[in-house]
């Protein structure tokens, strides 16, 4: 490699002396050998920095790594003088026939470029290369220390301690979320933000939900029923962990917090040929604040998801009922 930087220096003398017909040649051949240089380094820096960040994720061992750069290091000096090793023959043949007292004793006219690698080299190179490029991309969000994510889900919200007085209706839910990476090597993110929630809870029996001293009980409402529900909304805040895998699978348990924002009864019945429509919004002590557990398990943007509220669905009722969710989730 000195003697070839030798040779460019000369060249680089050359071009501003030279008054030659041989000049054109020599510049041609000085900016090949020049672009060779500048394309094996960059892609020396490449492979080098994909190394460090392996180690740095733990995927690789210091030992290894240190294998693998020297390696990388020998295969890229190999790979420039394979590269430059027939332009240098040109550049030698053109400089003798100007200046036959210069003479380039590392480029061997009856060398060939296999004569130059060695077997043990180019199987290291080619193993280097193909464990390199088996390495995990990270995405644009798990480069960033913190990402802004919108989720969309849908589930079925059921209840336990009903005593069979309820079945299971919708639930929806829109979140806006941010995930702050709390550990770069074991994939842990903090996942926090805020939801709107929607979700329902249909009755049975042909009843609906009256107030007896402030205690909210199940009436007959004196009709056949095609719809009994009670619907609420809430506006809650999120916290949670989430680890990611390489292969596109995640994780993630945590809790919610928050407050109803409406609750209100729909009830829905045909007499005769009419059908009837109603919704009913009056106070029926639906407990005010809600807080319970959540967790997820998904691969890439979907997601299965569960929750189950920890606070009890009224305020004032000796029955406690706690609303459960499954559904599936989108981000």
């Amino acid at each position: 490699m000195k003697q070839f930087l030798s040779l460019i220096a000369f060249l680089s003398v050359s071009a501003l002396l030279a008054q030659n017909p041989f000049e054109k040649e020599i510049l041609q051949s000085k900016y090949t050998i020049d672009s060779i240089v500048a394309t094996e380094k960059l892609l020396l820096y490449k492979r080098e920095a994909a190394v460090q960040q392996s180690l740095k994720e733990g995927k690789i061992t210091k030992e290894q790594s240190a294998k693998m750069l020297k390696e990388i290091k020998e295969v890229s000096e190999l790979s420039t003088k394979q590269k430059t090793y027939k332009e240098g023959l040109r550049l030698s043949a053109l400089i003798q026939q100007k200046a036959t007292e210069l003479s380039i004793d590392t480029l061997q006219k009856n060398a060939t470029l296999d004569s130059l690698i060695s077997t043990e080299p180019k199987e290291n190179y080619i193993q280097t290369v193909q464990q390199l490029d088996s390495l995990p991309k990270p995405s644009l969000n798990e480069k960033l220390k913190t990402s802004i994510n919108l989720g969309f889900g849908f589930g079925i919200r059921a209840a336990i301690d009903g005593k069979g007085k309820f079945s299971p209706a919708s639930s929806v839910e829109l979140a806006f979320t941010l995930n702050t990476r709390v550990h770069a090597t074991k994939r842990l993110y903090l996942q926090y933000g805020f939801l709107v929630v929607g979700e329902g809870l249909d009755i049975k029996g042909d009843k609906y939900f009256t107030l007896d001293n402030d205690v909210p009980k199940l009436t007959p409402y004196g009709r056949s029923l095609n719809v009994s529900r009670l619907r609420s909304s809430y506006f809650t805040g999120i916290v949670g962990v989430e680890k990611k895998f390489p292969s596109k699978i995640r994780i993630g348990a945590g809790g919610y917090f928050g407050t109803i924002t409406s609750a209100k009864q729909r009830i829905k019945y045909k007499e005769g040929d009419n059908e009837y429509d109603i919704w009913l919004k009056h106070d029926v002590k639906v407990n005010p604040i809600t807080y319970g557990v959540s967790a997820h398990i998904g691969y890439g943007i979907i997601a299965l998801y569960a929750k189950y509220s920890l606070a009890p669905l009224f305020k004032n009722s000796p029955n406690n009922v706690h609303p459960f969710v499954i559904g599936i989730k989108f981000w």
